[in-house]
């Protein structure tokens, strides 16, 4: 497909399913706040959800070039790409950059105590809900473009 023919951003509709041409996407749901597109990305075998932006965004992040409109988010899935922060080690919630004390230093802290503490190792999960929601159409995208390369 050429590059002018992609939908452009005025023309995207916040929490619209589209077929994408982007770097790591080839799916992905509008989120008007980011003017990016949330999907499944894989890398080293993980996948994952992952946001890549608009390319009217212009460079170096407009990355996604929407071709397709396949359909609407179900309002009950939010839209967005991960749920809470928290330590790798004792999977507490954590949170960053808040004035846990005054005189201490902002930093990551434990939501439960307010403790800060260096030695927190953040890490977030993709939001399920939508992770589940795209995968099957995903897979059928990435499919279907499979099988129209095998007729050529």
């Amino acid at each position: 497909m050429k590059e002018d023919n992609y939908i452009p951003l005025s023309d995207c509709t916040h929490r619209g399913i589209y077929r994408l041409g982007s770097r790591n996407l080839s799916l992905g749901v509008y989120n008007e706040a980011s003017k990016g597109f949330i999907g499944i990305r894989e890398k080293f075998e993980d996948l994952y959800l992952f946001t890549e932006y608009h390319w009217d965004n212009g460079p170096p992040f407009g990355t996604a070039r929407p071709y397709e409109y396949v359909g609407t988010l179900p309002d009950d899935i939010e839209v967005r790409e991960t749920v809470d922060t928290f330590d790798s080690v004792t999977r507490r919630l954590v949170d960053f950059d808040k004035e846990v004390e005054e005189g201490r230093p902002k930093g990551w802290y434990f939501i439960d105590t307010r403790e800060y503490s260096r030695s927190i190792r953040p890490c977030t999960a993709s939001y399920k809900p939508l992770f589940d929601y795209l995968l099957p159409l995903d897979n059928k995208i990435n499919n279907d473009y499979s099988s129209q390369d095998s007729d050529l």
